[in-house]
């Protein structure tokens, strides 16, 4: 397959991503700078690195982290910068220290409880999401209410969809805005397929999922369940240390369920 490099560099002026906004676009760091090891790293197509079944030598590389040129400067930094990240950093930090000990030899529990504030940490992934693809504005139904959530502090999480987390100890990113998960097993015929949207990196993954018609269930955390929560209320969510998702699920198919993707994905690591 022809190498071709991978792009995250919107037009520097045009409507933002997530507000509709027309102005100047800044770059939205995906994770957030402060999240552990966010450095320098080669960006892919997605799709090539499953066709292929390894990861290209070349690729264009992206200093200090991946970074989409797709939102204005009050979504960015105001919203983003100031108001949500600062709660996903800490939440992966805190992750982070934990996966530390486990590598130092410290005998852990299959699961403990993590301190975090989680309708700021929603609003985080939500956001970083819905910036994740050039010149994709949010429509329809289930964009735009992520979005009304995104923007207004005052709303409870919207049940339109789902938001599930898990330990993820490896190295490379994925970033996935538009997606369809189709099951292929029995105990999931009559279910309808489920968009999704997905967030990986070094030390968690996030899958937004469709939670509106039948969707497929999936037997992970969910953070989602205390979206009721006022604003700054923290609370003490479980994290599983065992029985966790292979490295490349959800993004690669199997024979247990197929993937349709509706843009770009990208995947990203450390230069070796």
């Amino acid at each position: 397959m022809k190498s071709l490099k991978y792009s995250t560099r919107g037009k520097p002026h045009g409507p933002c991503n997530i507000c509709g906004s027309i102005g100047q676009l800044t770059n939205d760091h995906i994770p957030p700078k402060g999240c552990p090891r966010v450095s320098t790293v080669r960006m892919h197509s997605l799709f090539r690195v499953l066709v292929d079944g390894s990861v290209p030598h070349s690729g264009r590389q992206a200093q200090a982290g991946v970074k989409y040129r797709t939102l204005c400067g009050d979504c960015n930094s105001k919203r983003l910068g100031f108001e949500y990240d600062p709660d996903l950093i800490r939440l992966a930090r805190d992750v982070g220290r934990f996966l530390s000990a486990l590598k130092l030899g410290i005998v852990v529990p299959s699961h403990t409880l993590i301190r975090t504030r989680p309708q700021r940490v929603l609003r985080s992934v939500v956001g970083h999401l819905l910036a994740a693809a050039v010149e994709r504005l949010a429509d329809g139904d289930w964009d735009l209410e992520l979005v009304e959530y995104f923007m207004n502090t005052s709303l409870s999480f919207p049940a339109c969809a789902r938001v599930h987390y898990w330990l993820y100890p490896f190295q490379r990113q994925v970033v996935i805005r538009d997606a369809c998960f189709l099951s292929l097993l029995k105990s999931d015929k009559g279910k309808n397929p489920t968009i999704f949207m997905c967030l990986k990196f070094y030390p968690l993954s996030f899958l937004v999922v469709d939670n509106r018609d039948n969707n497929y269930r999936f037997n992970l955390p969910c953070l989602s369940d205390y979206g009721a929560v006022s604003l700054n209320e923290e609370v003490e969510a479980p994290l599983y240390f065992k029985n966790l998702p292979r490295e490349t699920w959800p993004e690669a198919p199997s024979r247990h369920h197929i993937v349709v993707y509706g843009g770009d994905p990208l995947f990203a690591q450390h230069p070796q």
